[in-house]
């Protein structure tokens, strides 16, 4: 029998947690949040994490890989594990990942002063990149054992910073990052706390959302290499423009999307490097990344090879080479029906509205989904806002959530 729930969760202490960890950034705006992974404002929130998980009774340490972990309970067997991540976009709000970490943090508190024997250990993570800085669900890929020396040699920021780079800089040994890797022994079951990063729960008046699957991502490199001259002096016909076959390429690829394709599908042309970018010259390369998000694996592999066959064609066409590269690859990732199950049941019993939805954000559930029972408990995002310094949940709709991540914990943790 579970013991009784006391105290309970302290929204005010957890608010105020989410209001300390903003402050460590990288903006001067005073509204939004830029902490990319291994950033010095990164490194300054990692280290105040890890204090408040040691004040909270956590052992906690920073993995090979970066990651954050706090432990609490026994120190070996499987463990319950929650968490998100700390790292941002930029220009961010504050909630997107913080609100899992701090969430996990404030029921460790919880249990902690509910000084409870647990059956067994949960653990609180803050996953390294999650957002793609170098590499999306970087800190996830590396603890399932993910990861290729490929990965770690070809993966840079927007900036040109290696990831190799950046790593050592961070004080990390990137020779020991497979030190970070854990089998499925050591995970009982994972659930992340997120905000919606949509409108349905906002729209739909609900408490909170049940997530059964996560889209599948893919992300690619389209290079076009053409010939740099004089943009005054070199007829239309004589141009190799790197630029006019990504113009092309994305412009056919949107209008096969939008006749082709069911609605659920996205396409996004995020990046787009222009080089020498001058504009009396005619372009000589142009760099872009693509992302495709879709619920199902056919239709990624579908719409990426519609556009390397349209890259291809058109290129040719205009007497541009074309290059691609996959940066990274995310599977659809199906939620644990056994862990779904348990959260309804736990908003039933605390009478909260719910319903049961895809999420079309990635998360670090869906890598840890391959290796143990997952699950993912969301709140409204008001509006449907997110990756904007505008995002914003209410203090009864996070307190809601915590809420349920709590119990549904508690029930994990002394589940025979």
């Amino acid at each position: 029998m579970l013991p009784t729930l006391s105290p309970p969760v302290q929204v005010d202490r957890l608010l105020a947690d989410l209001h300390t960890l903003a402050h460590f950034s990288q903006c001067d705006d005073g509204s939004s949040v830029n902490r990319p992974a291994f950033s010095a404002a990164y490194r300054e929130a990692s280290d105040w994490l890890i204090e408040m998980m040691r004040k909270a009774g956590l052992q906690s340490r920073i993995d090979a890989a970066g990651n954050i972990i706090g432990r609490l309970g026994p120190s070996k067997g499987p463990a319950v594990v929650c968490g998100s991540h700390i790292d941002s976009v930029p220009a961010a709000g504050t909630l997107d990942g913080t609100l899992g970490v701090l969430a996990g943090l404030e029921v460790a508190r919880c249990l902690t002063e509910e000084n409870a024997t647990f059956e067994r250990a949960l653990e609180v993570i803050a996953f390294t990149d999650e957002e793609g800085a170098f590499l999306g669900e970087f800190g996830a890929r590396a603890m399932i054992g993910d990861l290729t020396a490929e990965d770690i040699d070809t993966c840079s920021s927007r900036d040109g910073t290696r990831l190799r780079d950046a790593i050592a800089q961070f004080g990390l040994d990137t020779s020991k990052l497979n030190d970070a890797a854990r089998g499925p022994e050591c995970f009982h079951a994972y659930v992340e706390l997120h905000i919606e990063q949509g409108p349905v729960l906002d729209i739909e008046g609900l408490d909170i959302g049940i997530v059964e699957s996560i889209v599948g991502i893919r992300v690619n490199e389209l290079c076009f290499l053409g010939q740099a001259n004089h943009a005054g002096t070199t007829p239309m016909s004589n141009r190799r423009d790197a630029f006019r076959a990504a113009a092309e390429t994305a412009t056919k690829t949107f209008a096969i999307l939008e006749r082709d394709f069911p609605p659920d599908l996205r396409l996004t042309y995020g990046v787009a490097e222009v080089k020498p970018g001058a504009h009396n010259v005619v372009p000589s390369s142009v760099r872009v990344i693509q992302e495709i998000r879709a619920g199902h694996e056919r239709a990624i592999d579908a719409v990426h090879d519609m556009t390397m066959q349209l890259a291809r064609s058109i290129s040719e066409r205009l007497g541009v080479t074309f290059e691609s590269r996959l940066v990274s690859r995310d599977p659809v990732a199906k939620m644990s029906n056994r862990i779904s199950d348990l959260v309804e049941d736990v908003c039933q019993t605390m009478k909260l509205a719910v319903r049961r939805m895809p999420s079309g954000a990635g998360h670090d559930a869906q890598i840890l989904a391959q290796v143990c029972d997952a699950g993912m408990i969301f709140v409204p995002s008001v509006d449907g806002i997110s990756h904007n310094p505008a995002e914003y949940t209410s203090p009864d709709q996070i307190g809601a959530g915590v809420a349920v991540l709590h119990e549904t914990l508690r029930r994990l943790l002394f589940e025979k």
